[in-house]
C-alpha cells in the first residue's frame, strides 16, 4: 500500500505500508507550512487501525523557515495530541533534535514517546560525521506502542542516515 506525493524539490512525501489503509490517506499543509504531511489510518490487525503521520519539515535555515518548520509541528503535535483512544505514530526528517525547545513543545502537546528511548543518542545527519551526527530523523509514538528495537543505517547517496524500528501495540 503507497501513497506518494511527488515534489520537483526535497520536499515529496511517500508513505508504503505492508498493512492496508483505511480510507484514503491525507495530504495536509500544517501550521503554514508550504510542506506536505501524510496521514494515514493503517489496519495494523483486525482490530487495530494506528495513525501514521509523515513528515519532512524545512531546515531550520533563516527564520521564515524556522518559523514554518515550527509550526508546523505545532499543530501536527496538536492534532496528534487530540486522538482519544487511536495509537499514533510520527515518522520523518524534523529538522529539530531533542534539545530544542520546540522538540519539548511537540513532545509535551502530542504525548509522544521518542523511540530511541533505551536505544542511545543515534544520530542521523550528517552521515557520516560519526558520534558527531545529530538525532533529526524521528519516529515517535503513543505510549501505547512500545518501540521493541531501533537502529540507524546507511541511505546510499543521503547526507542523512536511515532510521528502523520494530514496534508493538
Amino acid at each position: 500500500y503507497r501513497h506518494e506525493w511527488p515534489r520537483e524539490d526535497n520536499f515529496g512525501m511517500g508513505l508504503y505500508s505492508r498493512f492496508p489503509f483505511v480510507g484514503e490517506p491525507e495530504v495536509l499543509f500544517l501550521g503554514g507550512s508550504p510542506v506536505p504531511v501524510i496521514v494515514a489510518n493503517v489496519q495494523v490487525t483486525s482490530d487495530r487501525v494506528v495513525q501514521v503521520s509523515v513528515v519532512h519539515t524545512y531546515p531550520p535555515v533563516g527564520g521564515v523557515h524556522a518559523a514554518e518548520r515550527d509550526g508546523l509541528l505545532e499543530v501536527l503535535g496538536a492534532r496528534v495530541g487530540a486522538l482519544e483512544g487511536v495509537p499514533f505514530i510520527v515518522g520523518g526528517d524534523l529538522n529539530l533534535t531533542p534539545w530544542s525547545p520546540v522538540w519539548h513543545r511537540l513532545m509535551a502537546d502530542s504525548g509522544a514517546v521518542d523511540s530511541r528511548w533505551g536505544h542511545g543518542h543515534q544520530g542521523t545527519w550528517p552521515a557520516g560525521a560519526g558520534w558527531l551526527m545529530l538525532p533529526i530523523d524521528h519516529v515517535l509514538t503513543s505510549p501505547d506502542i512500545w518501540t521493541e528495537a531501533r537502529d540507524t543505517f546507511e541511505l546510499p547517496g543521503s547526507d542523512h542516515r536511515g532510521v528502523v524500528v520494530d514496534l508493538r501495540l
